[in-house]
């Protein structure tokens, strides 16, 4: 239980760094490690795979990214072997729509 109370402790610097991260960014396709994005969005659970590392909880970054307006995907394609488990995440801002 100290892990996660760290985890959520945490969690609002995390936060804070990747947004500024992705505004710095503006609408570029973003990747950022999963391990960064999981300490922003930590799950109740460790990481099956890594037990020093939170679980990505993606249905609060799905929430948030989408009031941001970015779209997010795991990255699973081309990636080394080492990250299968952790693979990086990429955020691309939505385009505004124009009117008809």
């Amino acid at each position: 239980m100290a892990k996660l109370d760290e985890w959520i402790a945490e969690a609002p610097a995390w936060l804070a760094e990747l947004d500024a991260r992705l505004h710095k960014k503006g609408g570029e396709d973003v990747w950022i490690p999963y391990h960064q994005v999981a300490r922003a969005f930590p799950d109740r659970e460790p990481h099956p795979a890594f037990f020093d590392h939170p679980k990505l909880d993606g249905t609060a970054l799905l929430q948030w990214a989408a009031e941001k307006g970015w779209v997010v995907e795991s990255i699973t394609e081309g990636i080394p072997k080492s990250l299968e488990n952790m693979p990086p995440v990429r955020f691309i801002k939505k385009k505004p729509q124009t009117a008809a």
